[in-house]
């Protein structure tokens, strides 16, 4: 059976009934169903930040931002302390295995700084947790 559907998204009855017959459906099913109005009460109880003022979603991304770049500036400092260690012996008053050694040391020690700043961007991305960290920050400084 040949169907031909229009472009302008009107289907002949033959072609409905043929589509309804194909999903076990009757012809009416195939109406699009009625749109649901939300109420603004239902989407703020289902979404916090929606219900946000502007500054306040501004802040988080900015304080998710600065994280990031952060931590992007945490792991350039490993890994140029580790490279610059191990191919600029050179010009340190160290042998060779002690650049190497210092660099893996010095490199290690940036990871905590790392994993508190992952740590902290963990906490920023929720919005729940956001707000309250916000809040006692506000708190805090404007008491």
């Amino acid at each position: 059976m040949l169907l031909v559907v229009s472009t302008d998204g009107v289907a002949s009855l033959r072609t409905r009934s043929a589509i309804a017959g194909a999903l076990n459906l009757q012809p009416a099913d195939l109406d699009a169903a009625p749109l649901v109005q939300i109420e603004d009460d239902e989407l703020q109880s289902t979404n916090d930040e929606a219900r946000w003022p502007t500054y306040l979603t501004v802040s988080r991304y900015v304080a998710l931002t600065a994280v990031w770049i952060g931590m992007l500036a945490v792991g350039f400092l490993m890994l140029t302390t580790l490279v610059g260690s191990i191919f600029f012996w050179e010009y340190t008053g160290l042998t060779y295995w002690q650049s190497v050694g210092s660099g893996i040391i010095g490199a290690f020690i940036f990871v905590p700084v790392l994993l508190l700043l992952y740590w902290i961007y963990r906490k920023l991305s929720n919005p729940r947790s956001f707000y309250w960290l916000y809040r006692g920050v506000s708190k805090l400084l404007f008491a």
